[in-house]
């Protein structure tokens, strides 16, 4: 059960209020990415959360062989990189753009900066993560 009302569709800011949302949007960096572009390197320590802004991300793992294996899509209004932002560590799966995609982006370090300055806007920040985790889960487990 979750204490905040859900204010929009985006999963990062989905519990924020428009002025909360607005600080969010102050810092977040976006970049057009191509298609088959990295977001994310498999193995890569990054503390980032990526939100897909316009198209859609595709979560790879690489077989035995070297080749990468689409286990999971991203779409718009949903984010990524969220397990390595809460517990650092490589990251397990690849992210890269499926066709000409625009990734907003907000770094560990600026992120932690503004959620430790207000602990209500880090609950509600935390609890649209944790919302994240678990559909992601859901998701994945049906697909298995």
């Amino acid at each position: 059960m979750n204490i905040f009302v859900r204010q929009n569709d985006n999963d990062l800011l989905k519990y924020l209020s428009d002025a909360e949302a607005q600080k969010l949007k102050k810092i977040e960096r976006q970049q057009t990415i191509e298609n088959k572009e990295k977001v994310l390197a498999e193995g890569a320590e990054n503390r980032d959360i990526y939100l897909v802004a316009e198209g859609i991300l595709e979560v790879t793992k690489l077989d035995s062989t070297g080749e990468e294996i689409i286990f999971d899509t991203v779409y718009e209004g949903e984010i990524i990189g969220e397990m390595n932002f809460i517990q650092p560590g490589k990251s397990i799966f690849g992210v890269r753009a499926k066709g000409k995609t625009i990734v907003a982006s907000y770094t560990y370090d600026v992120l932690s900066d503004l959620m430790t300055k207000n602990k209500h806007l880090a609950a509600k920040i935390f609890a649209a993560i944790n919302d994240s985790l678990a559909d992601k889960n859901i998701r994945i487990t049906q697909k298995l």
